[in-house]
C-alpha cells in the first residue's frame, strides 16, 4: 500500500489526492436492505431499479461513471438512467449494486448515524427534497430535456459533502459542528479548514465521473450569485433552479444539509428565474408528496437500518456464489481479448477530455502493466510550479494510488540530460531516491525507467517492474513511439487542468463579489468582470487546451512545411487567448499592495527606463519638472512603477510616432497627505466619451489590433489598492493630462 511521501505538501494538494482516490461513495443500509429484500436486483424490473437509483445520489453517481467507463451510446446525447441499465444483464446490474460501499454498518443492533451531527440519512432525504423540487421548478423554467437534469442536479448538488465525509470524516464533523455554531453555510467553514468547497469539490468529481454538463453546473454553482448569473447567462439556469430548489427544502425542514445561515432572496431569485408567485406555491405543494414516495420506496422512513441490512446481505451471499464460477469464466474470457489489442489502441480509447493528467498516468500505467504482461508500474509527473513529483502508481489488483514526492535540488531525471535520446534505464540507478520515499509493493532490482518526452519537454516518466524475458533494447524504437503518445496526452490533460483551475479561480471571485455587493460602483464593475470571466472561462478552457494539444500532435507529425506553419498559427492564437483570460484575471485579482516608503522620483526614473525598452526605444524624450522635490511617498514599488510606465505608454501611443515630448510635473496642489504630480503629453488627444471609458478594461479608441486597452485600466486597479487615483483631462488634438496622486511616506 502506498503512503502519502514526507514533505512540503500543501492543504490543496491532499484534498486533490482524496478526490482522485475517490472511485464511488457509500450508500446507506437502509437502502441496500431495500433492494436485497426484493431478489438482490435479479427480480426487480427496469422502472423499478431506475427510480431507485435515481433517488440515492451514492447510487446514481456510480452508475453515471459506470456509463462512462462502458461507453454506453445515449439517444440525442442525454445521459439518463433507465438507458444505462437497459443496456447491461440483470446479473450486471446485481454486481454494480452489491459492489457499492455501504455507510458505517458495524453491527446490526447499533446505529452510528445517530450520533453524528448531520446523520447520513438526513443527508439522503434533503438531496431527495431537492431533487424533486428542483424537478417541479424545471416543469416551469426549463425545456423537457431539462427537467430530468435539474432532477439529477438536485439529488447530486451536495455530492461533494459526501465525498468529504467519506474520505475526512473528523474533518466533515468538525466543518459541520463550526457552521452550526456560526450559523453560516457549510461552505464558508469547508473554504476555511480545506481550502475549498463541496460545490467545486462536487463539480471536479462530475467531471471525473463525465456527468452531463448541465448537471455539472447545477452542483458547482448553486452557491454562487446565480441571480446575476442566470440575467447574464441563461445559459447557466440550472445554477438558479438547484439553489431556489435547495432554499424551499431546507425552508420545508426535510432532511438536513448542515447550512445554518438564515434564507433570503427567494422572491428575487424566483423572478430571475421566470417563476410566477402561483407557480411558486405550487411548487411548494406538490414536491412534497413525491418527497413522500421516494422516501418510502428506498426504505428511508422504515427503522433499523443496519440490522435489515446485515440480514438481507446474507441472504445475497447464496446467489453470488451460485454466478461466482460464470463471472470468473467470463472475466477470463475478457481478459484474453483484451490481451490482444494493441496497447496505442488501448490507451487512446481509454481517455477523455475531462480527465486530469493524473487520470491519463493510471491509464498509461494500467495499460503499460497489461499489454507488457509486467509487475507494478509507476508514472510520475513533473510539476513546473516547485520541485514535487506526483506519483502515480498501478498495482497488481489494477487499482490506481497517488501522492507527491520531494525532488532533491540536483537530481536528474531519465532523459533530462539529452532527451533526443531515448533510452530504457535501471530505475534503482536513477530513481532509487524517488523509490525510496514511497511505500510500493515494486521489485526495485528488476525494474527499469524511460522518460516521457513530448516536443522537447520532459513531461515525466515511467518505472515498471519487468517480469518476461526480453531484451528491451531491440523494441526501443516501438518504446519509444508508445512513450511520445503517453507523453502527449498527460501534456494536453495538464493544459487543460491549468484552464480549469483558472475558471475555478474566477467563479471563487464571482463568490466573493457576492458578499460585497453594495460597497460602491468599482466593485459592481469589478462583479460584471467576474461574471464574464467565470462564464467565458468555464466555456474556453476545455476546447482550447483540446485544441492547442491536437494542434501539437498533428504539428510533430507533420512533413509538409506550409501545413506545419498553420499548425504552429493554431497554437500562438491559443496562446494569445490563453493570455487574454491570463491578463483579465490579474486585472480582477491583482495581488496585495506591499507598502513601503520610497522617494517619487526612483519610481518615475524606473518607469521611464522600463516604458524605453517596452516600446525598443534608445530614450524618451522626457521633461522632468520639479519631480525632486516631492519626496517620498508609501506606496508598492513594482505596482506604481506599473502604473506610472502604462500612463507613459499610452502618452507614447497618442502621437504618430517618435519618442515624445512627454513632461511630468510637480506644479500641480498638494495636500498634508498625498502627493500629486502631472504626466502632460501634446498628441492626438481624447474625447469626453473616450475618457469616461478610459480607465475600463479591453477599451481601446485605437483601431483593432493595436493592443488590448488594458493600460489604464490596470493603472486605476493597482492605483485603488495602494490608496491613490488619477484623473484625465483631454482635448482632442491637443493632448492628455493624467494627475496621479499617492499617499505620502
Amino acid at each position: 500500500m502506498m503512503v502519502k511521501a514526507t514533505g512540503k505538501i500543501s492543504l490543496d494538494r491532499q484534498c486533490e489526492l482524496i478526490i482522485g482516490n475517490i472511485n464511488s461513495l457509500s450508500t446507506l443500509p437502509e437502502i441496500m436492505a431495500t433492494i436485497l429484500s426484493q431478489g438482490g436486483c435479479k427480480e426487480l424490473n427496469i422502472s423499478t431499479i431506475s427510480e431507485m437509483i435515481e433517488s440515492d445520489p451514492a447510487l446514481m453517481a456510480r452508475v453515471f461513471s459506470l456509463a462512462q467507463s462502458e461507453g454506453v451510446l445515449f439517444d440525442n446525447d442525454k445521459p439518463v438512467i433507465s438507458q444505462i441499465l437497459s443496456n447491461m444483464s440483470n446479473e450486471k446490474v446485481r454486481d454494480v449494486i452489491m459492489s457499492m460501499k455501504v455507510f458505517d454498518v458495524i453491527e446490526k443492533d447499533y446505529d452510528p448515524d445517530s450520533d453524528r451531527q448531520i446523520p447520513r440519512k438526513q443527508l439522503g432525504l434533503h438531496a431527495i427534497a431537492v431533487a424533486c423540487c428542483a424537478k417541479e421548478i424545471g416543469s416551469f423554467v426549463l425545456d423537457e430535456s431539462g427537467v430530468q437534469h435539474a432532477f439529477t442536479a438536485g439529488l447530486l448538488h451536495d455530492i461533494g459533502k459526501l465525498a468529504i465525509d467519506e474520505a475526512m470524516p473528523k474533518s466533515f464533523e468538525k466543518i459541520a459542528r463550526q457552521a452550526k455554531l456560526n450559523g453560516c453555510l457549510m461552505s464558508t467553514m469547508e473554504k476555511k479548514y480545506l481550502g475549498l468547497d463541496h460545490a467545486v469539490v462536487g463539480k471536479r468529481l462530475g467531471q471525473k465521473w463525465c456527468l452531463p454538463k448541465e448537471v455539472i453546473i447545477g452542483i458547482w454553482l448553486h452557491h454562487s450569485d446565480t441571480e446575476i448569473i442566470v440575467k447574464n447567462l441563461p445559459e447557466y439556469k440550472m445554477a438558479g433552479v438547484v439553489q431556489l430548489a435547495d432554499m424551499l427544502a431546507r425552508l420545508g425542514g426535510i432532511g438536513e444539509s448542515g447550512s445554518c445561515d438564515h434564507i433570503s432572496g427567494i422572491g428575487e431569485l424566483s423572478e430571475a428565474l421566470g417563476l410566477s408567485a402561483g407557480q411558486l406555491e405550487q411548487v411548494k405543494q406538490r414536491f412534497l408528496s413525491e418527497v413522500s414516495r421516494r422516501s418510502e420506496l428506498l426504505g428511508l422512513i422504515s427503522p433499523g437500518g443496519p440490522a435489515a441490512y446485515c440480514s438481507s446481505i446474507r441472504k445475497a451471499a447464496a446467489e453470488l456464489s451460485r454466478d461466482n464460477s460464470v463471472l470468473t469464466a467470463d472475466n477470463l474470457w475478457l481478459s484474453t481479448n483484451f490481451a490482444h489489442m494493441s496497447f496505442a489502441k488501448e490507451f487512446l480509447f481509454g481517455i477523455n477530455a475531462n480527465m486530469s493528467a493524473d487520470q491519463a498516468a493510471g491509464v498509461l500505467a494500467n495499460g503499460w502493466k497489461k499489454h507488457y504482461h509486467t509487475g507494478p508500474v509507476i508514472v510520475y509527473l513533473v510539476r513546473d510550479d516547485d520541485n514535487m513529483i506526483e506519483v502515480v502508481a498501478a498495482c497488481d489488483d489494477g487499482s490506481v494510488e497517488r501522492c507527491f514526492v520531494e525532488r532533491p535540488e540536483e537530481v536528474l531525471l531519465p532523459a533530462e540530460q539529452d532527451q533526443d535520446k531515448f533510452a530504457i534505464v535501471d530505475a534503482e540507478e536513477y530513481l532509487g531516491w524517488l523509490l525510496d520515499q514511497i511505500n510500493f509493493p515494486i521489485n526495485v532490482q528488476k525494474s527499469k525507467a524511460l522518460g516521457l518526452v513530448c516536443k522537447g519537454k520532459l513531461t515525466g516518466g515511467l518505472i515498471f517492474e519487468q517480469r518476461m524475458p526480453a531484451d528491451l533494447s531491440k523494441q526501443s524504437d516501438m518504446f519509444k513511439v508508445v512513450s511520445s503518445i503517453g507523453a502527449s496526452i498527460i501534456d494536453i490533460a495538464k493544459v487543460s487542468h491549468d484552464q480549469v483551475r483558472l475558471a475555478e479561480r474566477f467563479a471563487e471571485i464571482l463568490g466573493q463579489l457576492r458578499e460585497s455587493r453594495g460597497e460602491g460602483s468599482g466593485s459592481k464593475s469589478l462583479e460584471a468582470i467576474a461574471e464574464i470571466a467565470a462564464g467565458a472561462g468555464h466555456e474556453l478552457n476545455t476546447p482550447l487546451a483540446v485544441i492547442s494539444g491536437r494542434a501539437q500532435l498533428l504539428y510533430e507529425g507533420e512533413k509538409d512545411k506550409d501545413k506545419k506553419q498553420m499548425l504552429k498559427q493554431i497554437q500562438d492564437r491559443a496562446k494569445e487567448i490563453s493570455g487574454i483570460i491570463s491578463e483579465l484575471m490579474d486585472y480582477a485579482k491583482p495581488r496585495e499592495a506591499a507598502a513601503k516608503s520610497i522617494s517619487l522620483s526612483v519610481l518615475v526614473s524606473g518607469a521611464i527606463e522600463r516604458t524605453a525598452k517596452k516600446h525598443n526605444l534608445s530614450d524618451i524624450e522626457v521633461e522632468l519638472d520639479r519631480i525632486d522635490e516631492l519626496g517620498d511617498v508609501c506606496v508598492d514599488k513594482e505596482q506604481i512603477i506599473r502604473v506610472i510606465g502604462n500612463i507613459l505608454s499610452n502618452a507614447l501611443e497618442s502621437f504618430d510616432g517618435g519618442n515624445g515630448p512627454i513632461r511630468i510635473s510637480g506644479r500641480c496642489s498638494q495636500s498634508k497627505s498625498a502627493t500629486s504630480f502631472e504626466i502632460i503629453d501634446s498628441g492626438h488627444g481624447m474625447s469626453g466619451e473616450t475618457i469616461n471609458k478610459a480607465a475600463q478594461p479591453f477599451y481601446s479608441a485605437r483601431p483593432a489590433g493595436r493592443g488590448r486597452g488594458m493600460g489604464l485600466a490596470h493603472a486605476a486597479r493597482l492605483l485603488m489598492l495602494n490608496k491613490g487615483k488619477m484623473q484625465i483631462k483631454s482635448t482632442p488634438g491637443k493632448g492628455t493630462t493624467v494627475t496621479v496622486t499617492l499617499p505620502k511616506s
